[in-house]
């Protein structure tokens, strides 16, 4: 999930944090084609309004990415 797009990141972690499954369906709608393999059990949970799992198994992936991003725009200024 790290090689997603910065700001795609940014917006599932959100709708995640949140729990607003429109958003994150959109969200999920708009991932590359190389991770279309993720876009069902994404919709799944979504779905389900299963979002206390999906909080668990995306939260250290894109709050690990959004660090380094940080990070690297930090040492770019």
């Amino acid at each position: 999930m790290q090689a997603l797009p910065p700001d795609l990141r940014a917006s599932l972690y959100h709708a995640v944090e949140l729990a607003d499954d429109r958003d994150l369906l959109t969200i999920v709608d708009r991932f590359p084609a190389e991770y279309q393999s993720l876009v069902v059990p994404l919709t799944e949970l979504a779905e389900e309004f299963n979002f206390h799992l999906l909080f668990h198994l995306l939260f250290h992936l894109l709050l690990d990415g959004l660090q380094e991003d940080e990070a690297a725009s930090g040492d770019a200024g």
